[in-house]
């Protein structure tokens, strides 16, 4: 796929010209649609391990992270969407990229799990890994502990990280 314009440089390099295994290294995204191979969540996640220095002790850490183990054998066909969304951002973690796109991360999720999902990206992040989160979460903006915070309003970014009232917000961003 080709951008319709413009270009998105990493590391002073532009990544248009980057082959799809190089992106794959580099990017990791969450898929917020079903899966179409009858697979299970343990066999799908291990697929998505590109990094070979994630053994199966460190997979089953983030299985535990993400709270995995109940339907760790079940087909991802058979769970819940809130389930699916927390293998696919799990899935993130897995491919182990240096950068992490999570869209609507907490779309169907319990507030439990958007909690666990707050503290696993706040980890995470704190390790070194960037996240550029998609959201109309709110709370999940005020209570992340980041260095930036971007908002779009009618087509361009603006920088929100030192706003110090977010109710000044609402109809900018409605």
């Amino acid at each position: 796929m080709s951008p319709l314009s413009g270009d998105i440089f990493y590391k002073g390099n532009s990544i248009n010209v980057l082959t799809r295994k190089d992106l794959s290294a580099m990017i990791s995204f969450t898929l917020n649609s079903n899966v179409a191979a009858n697979i299970s969540v343990q066999e799908f996640l291990s697929f998505s391990n590109i990094n070979p220095t994630l053994d199966q002790h460190n997979l089953n850490e983030i299985f535990d992270q993400f709270q995995l183990a109940p339907f760790l054998h079940k087909s991802l066909h058979s769970i819940s969407d809130g389930q699916r969304q927390m293998v696919s951002i799990a899935r993130c973690i897995v491919q182990n990229t240096p950068i992490v796109y999570l869209d609507e991360p907490t779309a169907f999720l319990d507030y439990k799990n958007v909690r666990n999902i707050m503290s696993i990206v706040q980890f995470y992040a704190n390790s070194g890994k960037s996240f550029i989160i998609n959201t109309h979460d709110r709370v999940w903006i005020e209570e992340l502990e980041s260095k930036k915070i971007y908002g779009i309003s009618q087509g361009c970014f603006k920088d929100l990280t030192d706003r110090p009232n977010w109710d000044s917000l609402k109809n900018e961003f409605a």
